[in-house]
């Protein structure tokens, strides 16, 4: 527990996201994709509109940001009474590839998109969002490898899964069928 602020902002207390929120800068809340388990009927846009309220600028799944993002880099001053920071973001990932992620509830349907997006063979990737997964990493392969198998009877080159953020509680998993 920290001491009262009487006046003067609390180092810690300055560093901290309540801060940047009465400061008027704009916070956006990164939420883990298990988040749905806690707040039980709610999807993001609930969920944004409800941290909205409280003075956040927006709200995103951290599984999102795992897979746009390539890499963070910042640095840090110590001005006179506060912190600056200066933040860089690369991007491995396009506007029109973040539009293009597939929302589902739950990784049952993972196996009907894939034969669709194998089928329709326009394009080489599906990045899929997955409100609730009803297999875990192994059983998500095995989905994957099950339906290339229809596919591709005798397949040599197996289809790539990557899940992100790559821990446990991944949000989104991406399945290239072939590079470009």
């Amino acid at each position: 527990m920290h001491p009262p602020l009487s006046g003067q902002i609390h180092p810690v207390f300055r560093q901290s996201g309540l801060y940047q929120l009465q400061s008027g800068a704009p916070v956006v809340a990164s939420l883990a994709p298990s988040f749905v388990a806690n707040y039980a009927g709610s999807d993001i846009a609930e969920l944004r509109r409800a941290l909205g309220q409280l003075g956040f600028y927006d709200a995103e799944e951290t599984a999102l940001g795992a897979y746009l993002l390539d890499y963070i880099s910042y640095t840090d001053a110590q001005e006179r009474g506060y912190y600056e920071m200066r933040v860089r973001m690369g991007y491995r990932r396009t506007a029109e590839e973040q539009a293009a992620i597939v929302t589902a509830t739950s990784t049952e349907a993972l196996p009907d998109l894939l034969r669709l997006t194998a089928k329709e063979g326009v394009v080489n990737r599906i990045a899929m969002r997955f409100t609730y997964f009803t297999a875990d990493r192994s059983g998500v392969r095995d989905m994957v490898k099950q339906v290339q198998g229809e596919i591709e009877p005798g397949f040599t080159q197996p289809w790539q899964v990557n899940f992100y953020p790559d821990t446990d509680d991944a949000g989104i998993v991406e399945v290239v069928l072939r590079e470009n």
